[in-house]
């Protein structure tokens, strides 16, 4: 989300600005599945420091983050 933003000229130098950002991508792409799946990366980041998440809904988590890095990989105009 960072680097998209990074490449845009947006900010994003904070957590509530990610969320915008992810807004802003589906306002863009019309990829209204954008919003759940960062939800989901985020979730997931926090978890990694309260440890909450059953093993199962990290599993599930992941593949939904491969599927935004995915889309957002698709969206860079970065080609290294």
């Amino acid at each position: 989300m960072k680097a998209i933003a990074q490449e845009r000229g947006w900010r994003h130098d904070n957590h509530a600005r990610l969320f915008g950002i992810a807004d802003r991508l589906v306002a863009e792409t019309g990829e209204s599945d954008i919003r759940e799946l960062f939800r989901a990366a985020s979730e997931t980041h926090k978890n990694f420091y309260e440890g909450k998440m059953a093993i199962e809904d990290i599993e599930v988590s992941l593949e939904k983050i491969r599927t935004l890095l995915d889309i957002l990989a698709s969206l860079s105009t970065n080609t290294n």
